[in-house]
């Protein structure tokens, strides 16, 4: 067992090795870049960068387009801790871990950008530059979670922060040589981390595949749901 976790440590540090250059980009881009500003955007604000990019140049940034969603995609993900998940089987992200999700609608218009992270310092960074730009923000509790609203140069923005905690339980089971006398024994650890939700709206309308056939279904329940009488039809 031994020799199976070192091995599968070693594959995962050669793998941080072997792709560190091409994360560097990315990390730099991303994980840095809150606030700073798109060539080719009129407004500044947090990831406009990211926003406004041509499809081609996030693509020279490691993103995937999927056609289906029609949306650019980047996930980040640390290679060590992803292996420790793996050898803990439980999840919980980095830091440094996150998802990028850009919308388009029709003709290629940007609908929205969402970013989810787990590094406070963005979060900062976001809520100060509404401070600097005297924004008006609105905050929604629930539960553990708060939602903070705030409209800028015609774009509406939205950060949702939740406090998520992972439980997971260990079992030890001990037992003689014959089989007599067993005994079992088991423990729970939480693990916690905070999640943030970034959301840039354009207020154009998505649209792709998925969210058609989405559509379609949901259309398709309603009729079928006409059809089916209740008791109240026969009043």
């Amino acid at each position: 067992m031994k020799k199976i976790l070192l091995t599968i440590v070693s594959v995962a540090f050669g793998a941080m090795a072997l792709n560190a250059q091409n994360t560097a980009d990315e990390i730099e881009m991303i994980s840095k870049n809150a606030g700073m500003v798109a060539d080719n955007a009129t407004i500044e604000f947090p990831y406009s960068k990211v926003m406004f990019a041509t499809k081609s140049e996030l693509q020279a940034q490691k993103f995937k387009y999927d056609s289906n969603r029609n949306q650019m995609k980047l996930n980040h993900t640390d290679g060590f801790n992803a292996v420790l998940n793996v050898m803990s089987d439980i999840y919980t992200p980095a830091k440094n871990d996150y998802r990028i999700a850009i919308q388009y609608g029709e003709d290629d218009q940007i609908s929205y950008v969402e970013v989810v992270f787990y590094d406070s310092s963005i979060y900062e960074n976001i809520m100060d530059f509404a401070a600097a730009k005297e924004c008006k923000v609105t905050t929604v509790e629930k539960g553990k979670g708060k939602t903070y609203s705030f409209n800028y140069g015609g774009y509406s923005f939205r950060v949702e922060y939740s406090h998520k905690t992972v439980s997971h339980t260990d079992t030890y089971t001990n037992s003689s040589s014959n089989g007599k006398h067993a005994y079992s024994s088991s423990s729970t650890h939480d693990f916690s981390y905070d999640q943030y939700v970034y959301t840039v709206d354009t207020g154009v309308k998505p649209s792709s595949d998925y969210l058609k056939s989405k559509e379609a279904r949901k259309e398709k329940r309603a009729l079928k749901g006409k059809k089916s009488k209740s008791s109240a039809d026969f009043l």
